[in-house]
Protein backbone atom coordinates (compact mmCIF):
# COMPACT_ATOMS: atom_id res chain seq x y z
CA UNK A 1 0.00 0.00 0.00
CA UNK A 2 2.47 2.57 0.96
CA UNK A 3 4.82 1.67 -1.83
CA UNK A 4 1.76 3.17 -3.92
CA UNK A 5 1.66 6.04 -2.41
CA UNK A 6 -0.88 5.85 0.40
CA UNK A 7 -0.32 5.93 3.89
CA UNK A 8 -1.48 3.61 6.76
CA UNK A 9 -1.07 5.98 9.72
CA UNK A 10 -3.69 5.38 11.70
CA UNK A 11 -3.57 8.42 13.74
CA UNK A 12 -4.13 10.37 10.31
CA UNK A 13 -7.67 11.20 8.75
CA UNK A 14 -5.37 9.94 5.42
CA UNK A 15 -4.85 6.69 7.24
CA UNK A 16 -7.68 5.62 8.51
CA UNK A 17 -9.75 6.29 5.46
CA UNK A 18 -7.19 4.20 3.32
CA UNK A 19 -7.78 1.12 5.57
CA UNK A 20 -11.25 2.08 5.50
CA UNK A 21 -11.29 1.71 1.48
CA UNK A 22 -9.50 -1.64 1.78
CA UNK A 23 -11.60 -3.26 4.07
CA UNK A 24 -14.67 -2.30 1.91
CA UNK A 25 -12.93 -3.63 -1.36
CA UNK A 26 -11.96 -7.40 1.03
CA UNK A 27 -14.30 -7.70 3.72
CA UNK A 28 -12.47 -9.27 5.84
CA UNK A 29 -13.41 -11.73 8.17
CA UNK A 30 -10.51 -11.15 10.60
CA UNK A 31 -7.65 -8.13 9.94
CA UNK A 32 -4.39 -8.25 12.07
CA UNK A 33 -2.09 -4.87 12.61
CA UNK A 34 1.04 -6.56 13.23
CA UNK A 35 2.59 -5.13 15.05
CA UNK A 36 0.73 -1.87 16.57
CA UNK A 37 3.88 0.33 15.95
CA UNK A 38 3.94 0.10 12.12
CA UNK A 39 0.62 1.66 11.82
CA UNK A 40 1.17 4.44 13.32
CA UNK A 41 3.59 7.69 13.87
CA UNK A 42 1.51 8.81 17.22
CA UNK A 43 3.22 8.68 21.25
CA UNK A 44 1.77 5.44 22.10
CA UNK A 45 2.03 6.41 25.84
CA UNK A 46 -0.43 9.05 25.51
CA UNK A 47 -3.97 8.23 25.58
CA UNK A 48 -5.60 10.93 23.91
CA UNK A 49 -3.32 9.98 20.55
CA UNK A 50 -3.36 6.86 21.13
CA UNK A 51 -7.57 6.34 21.87
CA UNK A 52 -8.95 7.62 18.05
CA UNK A 53 -6.90 4.43 16.76
CA UNK A 54 -8.31 1.76 19.07
CA UNK A 55 -12.14 3.32 18.40
CA UNK A 56 -11.65 3.43 14.87
CA UNK A 57 -10.68 -0.15 15.21
CA UNK A 58 -14.10 -0.67 17.33
CA UNK A 59 -16.27 1.43 14.40
CA UNK A 60 -14.63 -0.70 11.86
CA UNK A 61 -15.64 -4.37 13.36
CA UNK A 62 -18.65 -3.40 13.92
CA UNK A 63 -19.65 -2.04 10.83
CA UNK A 64 -18.25 -4.24 8.81
CA UNK A 65 -18.56 -7.50 11.02
CA UNK A 66 -15.18 -8.76 11.40
CA UNK A 67 -12.80 -8.52 14.14
CA UNK A 68 -9.18 -7.14 14.92
CA UNK A 69 -6.32 -8.49 16.45
CA UNK A 70 -3.92 -6.23 17.36
CA UNK A 71 -0.50 -7.43 18.21
CA UNK A 72 1.55 -5.24 20.43
CA UNK A 73 4.76 -5.68 22.41
CA UNK A 74 5.07 -6.52 26.51
CA UNK A 75 7.96 -5.10 28.69
CA UNK A 76 11.43 -6.33 29.28
CA UNK A 77 10.92 -8.06 32.71
CA UNK A 78 13.83 -7.38 35.03
CA UNK A 79 15.85 -10.55 36.09
CA UNK A 80 13.93 -11.21 39.56
CA UNK A 81 10.63 -11.22 37.40
CA UNK A 82 11.58 -13.83 34.72
CA UNK A 83 10.08 -16.72 36.38
CA UNK A 84 7.14 -14.62 37.19
CA UNK A 85 3.63 -15.23 34.66
CA UNK A 86 2.71 -12.45 32.58
CA UNK A 87 -0.32 -10.35 33.51
CA UNK A 88 -2.05 -7.45 31.89
CA UNK A 89 0.14 -4.93 33.38
CA UNK A 90 2.86 -6.07 31.53
CA UNK A 91 1.55 -4.66 28.48
CA UNK A 92 3.52 -1.08 27.56
CA UNK A 93 2.28 2.05 26.14
CA UNK A 94 -1.20 3.73 26.35
CA UNK A 95 -3.35 2.51 29.33
CA UNK A 96 -6.55 3.02 27.19
CA UNK A 97 -5.64 -0.59 24.94
CA UNK A 98 -6.63 -2.58 27.94
CA UNK A 99 -9.71 -1.17 28.10
CA UNK A 100 -11.19 -0.96 24.85
CA UNK A 101 -9.96 -4.04 23.41
CA UNK A 102 -12.70 -7.05 24.42
CA UNK A 103 -9.70 -9.39 25.20
CA UNK A 104 -5.91 -8.60 26.02
CA UNK A 105 -3.81 -12.03 25.53
CA UNK A 106 -0.01 -12.95 26.67
CA UNK A 107 2.09 -14.84 24.65
CA UNK A 108 5.00 -16.85 26.62
CA UNK A 109 7.48 -19.20 25.79
CA UNK A 110 8.06 -22.00 28.33
CA UNK A 111 10.21 -25.07 27.79
CA UNK A 112 8.86 -29.03 27.84
CA UNK A 113 11.96 -30.97 28.48
CA UNK A 114 14.10 -29.84 25.59
CA UNK A 115 11.02 -28.16 23.14
CA UNK A 116 10.01 -24.70 23.53
CA UNK A 117 6.18 -23.93 24.02
CA UNK A 118 4.42 -21.15 23.34
CA UNK A 119 1.54 -20.41 25.45
CA UNK A 120 -1.56 -18.27 24.45
CA UNK A 121 -3.84 -17.54 27.58
CA UNK A 122 -6.71 -14.02 28.12
CA UNK A 123 -5.01 -11.36 30.77
CA UNK A 124 -8.04 -9.48 30.44
CA UNK A 125 -11.73 -10.06 29.06
CA UNK A 126 -14.89 -8.31 28.39
CA UNK A 127 -16.35 -11.43 28.10
CA UNK A 128 -16.11 -15.14 28.98
CA UNK A 129 -12.89 -16.06 29.35
CA UNK A 130 -11.25 -18.53 26.27
CA UNK A 131 -9.58 -21.23 27.59
CA UNK A 132 -5.22 -21.32 26.82
CA UNK A 133 -3.77 -22.80 24.22
CA UNK A 134 -0.28 -23.61 23.09
CA UNK A 135 2.04 -23.95 20.03
CA UNK A 136 4.97 -25.51 18.84
CA UNK A 137 7.25 -24.13 15.68
CA UNK A 138 9.46 -26.97 13.54
CA UNK A 139 11.66 -25.81 10.75
CA UNK A 140 11.39 -28.36 8.08
CA UNK A 141 12.88 -28.39 4.15
CA UNK A 142 13.91 -25.07 2.69
CA UNK A 143 12.01 -23.48 0.41
CA UNK A 144 12.41 -21.74 -2.69
CA UNK A 145 13.31 -18.81 -0.71
CA UNK A 146 15.98 -20.80 0.60
CA UNK A 147 14.46 -20.13 3.80
CA UNK A 148 13.08 -23.60 5.92
CA UNK A 149 9.12 -24.26 5.86
CA UNK A 150 8.47 -23.38 9.49
CA UNK A 151 5.08 -25.98 10.62
CA UNK A 152 3.13 -25.45 13.72
CA UNK A 153 1.42 -27.56 15.47
CA UNK A 154 -1.25 -26.42 17.75
CA UNK A 155 -1.93 -27.98 21.13
CA UNK A 156 -6.02 -26.83 22.18
CA UNK A 157 -5.68 -28.93 25.50
CA UNK A 158 -2.77 -27.52 26.70
CA UNK A 159 -2.89 -27.42 30.46
CA UNK A 160 -0.58 -24.93 32.34
CA UNK A 161 -0.82 -26.17 35.55
CA UNK A 162 0.33 -30.11 34.26
CA UNK A 163 1.07 -29.36 30.71
CA UNK A 164 -1.62 -32.29 28.96
CA UNK A 165 -5.20 -32.40 29.52
CA UNK A 166 -5.86 -35.60 27.84
CA UNK A 167 -2.88 -37.20 30.43
CA UNK A 168 -4.39 -35.60 33.00
CA UNK A 169 -8.36 -36.56 32.36
CA UNK A 170 -6.63 -40.11 32.03
CA UNK A 171 -5.23 -40.06 35.18
CA UNK A 172 -8.71 -39.52 36.49
CA UNK A 173 -10.31 -42.33 34.86
CA UNK A 174 -8.06 -44.60 35.90
CA UNK A 175 -7.79 -43.27 39.98
CA UNK A 176 -11.70 -42.98 39.64
CA UNK A 177 -12.54 -46.37 37.97
CA UNK A 178 -9.33 -48.61 38.59
CA UNK A 179 -11.53 -52.15 38.13
CA UNK A 180 -12.72 -50.94 35.02
CA UNK A 181 -16.73 -50.45 35.98
CA UNK A 182 -18.91 -48.43 33.84
CA UNK A 183 -19.43 -44.15 34.34
CA UNK A 184 -21.54 -41.48 33.14
CA UNK A 185 -20.45 -38.58 31.54
CA UNK A 186 -22.21 -37.05 34.41
CA UNK A 187 -19.87 -38.96 36.81
CA UNK A 188 -17.24 -37.81 34.85
CA UNK A 189 -18.36 -33.96 35.28
CA UNK A 190 -17.84 -34.50 38.70
CA UNK A 191 -14.95 -36.01 39.41
CA UNK A 192 -13.13 -33.16 36.92
CA UNK A 193 -14.96 -30.76 38.66
CA UNK A 194 -12.38 -27.45 39.26
CA UNK A 195 -9.85 -29.41 37.12
CA UNK A 196 -11.60 -29.68 33.83
CA UNK A 197 -14.03 -27.23 31.95
CA UNK A 198 -16.92 -28.73 30.10
CA UNK A 199 -15.53 -27.82 26.61
CA UNK A 200 -12.13 -29.75 27.29
CA UNK A 201 -14.32 -32.89 28.27
CA UNK A 202 -16.48 -32.95 25.35
CA UNK A 203 -13.28 -32.64 23.24
CA UNK A 204 -11.17 -35.13 25.30
CA UNK A 205 -13.52 -37.78 25.36
CA UNK A 206 -13.96 -38.70 22.14
CA UNK A 207 -9.45 -38.86 21.65
CA UNK A 208 -9.82 -41.56 24.75
CA UNK A 209 -12.52 -43.61 22.14
CA UNK A 210 -10.64 -42.98 18.99
CA UNK A 211 -7.33 -44.40 20.76
CA UNK A 212 -8.78 -47.21 22.45
CA UNK A 213 -8.48 -46.42 26.24
CA UNK A 214 -12.16 -46.19 26.87
CA UNK A 215 -15.44 -47.35 25.19
CA UNK A 216 -18.47 -46.93 25.21
CA UNK A 217 -22.32 -47.61 24.33
CA UNK A 218 -25.88 -46.12 24.82
CA UNK A 219 -27.47 -43.08 24.05
CA UNK A 220 -26.40 -39.46 24.40
CA UNK A 221 -27.92 -38.99 27.81
CA UNK A 222 -26.96 -42.09 29.48
CA UNK A 223 -24.33 -43.10 27.32
CA UNK A 224 -22.04 -45.31 29.50
CA UNK A 225 -17.96 -45.29 29.43
CA UNK A 226 -15.74 -47.76 30.72
CA UNK A 227 -12.01 -48.85 30.54
CA UNK A 228 -12.18 -52.03 27.92
CA UNK A 229 -9.73 -55.14 29.19
CA UNK A 230 -10.08 -54.62 33.07
CA UNK A 231 -10.68 -56.68 35.78
CA UNK A 232 -14.46 -55.47 36.17
CA UNK A 233 -16.57 -54.58 32.57
CA UNK A 234 -19.85 -54.53 31.67
CA UNK A 235 -19.11 -58.41 30.86
CA UNK A 236 -17.79 -59.13 34.33
CA UNK A 237 -20.36 -56.73 36.07
CA UNK A 238 -22.11 -58.99 37.73
CA UNK A 239 -25.18 -59.38 36.16
CA UNK A 240 -24.86 -62.67 34.44
CA UNK A 241 -22.79 -64.42 32.29
CA UNK A 242 -22.61 -64.00 28.29
CA UNK A 243 -23.80 -67.25 26.05
CA UNK A 244 -22.78 -68.13 22.13
CA UNK A 245 -26.38 -67.63 20.47
CA UNK A 246 -26.82 -70.55 17.09
CA UNK A 247 -26.97 -67.11 14.84
CA UNK A 248 -23.23 -65.77 16.27
CA UNK A 249 -24.81 -63.40 18.42
CA UNK A 250 -24.34 -63.44 22.20
CA UNK A 251 -27.23 -63.47 25.25
CA UNK A 252 -26.71 -62.70 28.67
CA UNK A 253 -27.70 -65.15 31.03
CA UNK A 254 -29.52 -64.13 33.78
CA UNK A 255 -27.66 -65.50 37.51
CA UNK A 256 -28.87 -62.90 39.93
CA UNK A 257 -30.68 -59.69 39.30
CA UNK A 258 -31.10 -57.00 42.45
CA UNK A 259 -34.63 -55.40 41.19
CA UNK A 260 -33.66 -52.40 43.22
CA UNK A 261 -30.68 -52.34 41.46
CA UNK A 262 -31.49 -52.76 37.60
CA UNK A 263 -34.56 -51.76 36.16
CA UNK A 264 -33.38 -52.07 32.12
CA UNK A 265 -32.48 -54.14 29.56
CA UNK A 266 -29.36 -54.74 27.87
CA UNK A 267 -29.25 -54.90 24.07
CA UNK A 268 -26.99 -56.39 22.08
CA UNK A 269 -26.03 -56.11 18.30
CA UNK A 270 -24.53 -58.15 16.33
CA UNK A 271 -22.15 -55.23 14.50
CA UNK A 272 -21.50 -54.11 18.15
CA UNK A 273 -19.13 -55.98 20.05
CA UNK A 274 -19.82 -54.44 23.22
CA UNK A 275 -23.63 -54.70 25.42
CA UNK A 276 -25.71 -51.40 25.39
CA UNK A 277 -26.61 -50.44 28.35
CA UNK A 278 -30.68 -49.07 28.15
CA UNK A 279 -30.87 -47.63 31.50
CA UNK A 280 -28.51 -47.75 34.33
CA UNK A 281 -27.87 -48.81 37.65
CA UNK A 282 -30.21 -47.38 40.38
CA UNK A 283 -32.33 -45.64 37.54
CA UNK A 284 -35.95 -45.97 37.71
CA UNK A 285 -37.82 -46.97 34.66
CA UNK A 286 -40.02 -44.54 32.70
CA UNK A 287 -44.07 -44.46 33.18
CA UNK A 288 -44.00 -46.62 29.69
CA UNK A 289 -41.03 -48.54 30.06
CA UNK A 290 -41.83 -52.53 30.62
CA UNK A 291 -40.12 -53.33 33.82
CA UNK A 292 -39.01 -56.61 34.44
CA UNK A 293 -39.96 -58.82 36.79
CA UNK A 294 -37.84 -60.56 39.85
CA UNK A 295 -38.37 -64.04 39.91
CA UNK A 296 -37.01 -66.00 37.18
CA UNK A 297 -40.13 -66.84 34.71
CA UNK A 298 -39.51 -69.41 31.81
CA UNK A 299 -37.91 -68.89 28.58
CA UNK A 300 -40.62 -70.68 26.60
CA UNK A 301 -43.32 -68.46 24.76
CA UNK A 302 -45.88 -70.97 24.58
CA UNK A 303 -46.72 -70.04 28.01
CA UNK A 304 -48.65 -66.89 26.23
CA UNK A 305 -52.41 -66.68 25.74
CA UNK A 306 -52.96 -67.70 22.11
CA UNK A 307 -54.18 -63.94 21.33
CA UNK A 308 -50.90 -62.41 23.04
CA UNK A 309 -48.75 -64.94 20.85
CA UNK A 310 -46.61 -62.91 17.78
CA UNK A 311 -47.30 -64.41 14.60
CA UNK A 312 -43.57 -66.25 12.81
CA UNK A 313 -43.22 -62.66 10.55
CA UNK A 314 -43.96 -60.08 13.70
CA UNK A 315 -41.57 -62.23 15.89
CA UNK A 316 -38.65 -62.08 12.86
CA UNK A 317 -39.10 -58.43 12.60
CA UNK A 318 -39.15 -57.68 16.23
CA UNK A 319 -35.60 -56.06 17.48
CA UNK A 320 -33.90 -58.75 19.46
CA UNK A 321 -33.40 -57.68 23.19
CA UNK A 322 -31.67 -59.91 25.58
CA UNK A 323 -32.50 -61.24 28.51
CA UNK A 324 -35.55 -60.71 28.81
CA UNK A 325 -37.49 -61.33 25.64
CA UNK A 326 -39.55 -63.78 26.73
CA UNK A 327 -40.51 -61.47 29.56
CA UNK A 328 -41.34 -58.52 26.95
CA UNK A 329 -42.93 -60.76 25.02
CA UNK A 330 -44.90 -61.92 27.76
CA UNK A 331 -45.88 -58.50 29.31
CA UNK A 332 -46.84 -57.56 25.37
CA UNK A 333 -49.33 -60.19 25.16
CA UNK A 334 -51.18 -59.42 28.33
CA UNK A 335 -51.58 -56.06 26.98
Amino acid sequence: VEENGFSLDLGTAGGQEVLRDLIRGYLPDLLILDTLSAFHLSEENDNTAMKPIFMLCNRLAAEYRMAFVITHHARKPKKSETSMAMTQHDTVGASVLQRMVGYLLGMEKQMRGDEEVHTLRVLKSWFKAAEPLAFTLEDGEEGESGFPQVSMHIELDFDLQGGDKLSRLWSIIQNRSPDGKPFTKGMLEKWTEGVLSARSLKSLLPRLLKDGRLKSCGATRNRQYWIPGSKESLEEAGLGEWENRPNGEKSLSITEVDSGQWDGVIVYESSNSNPCLKRGFGQRPEPNQIQSPTEFESDSSTDLPLQGRLSEIENQNAPQAYPFQSRLLREIGSR
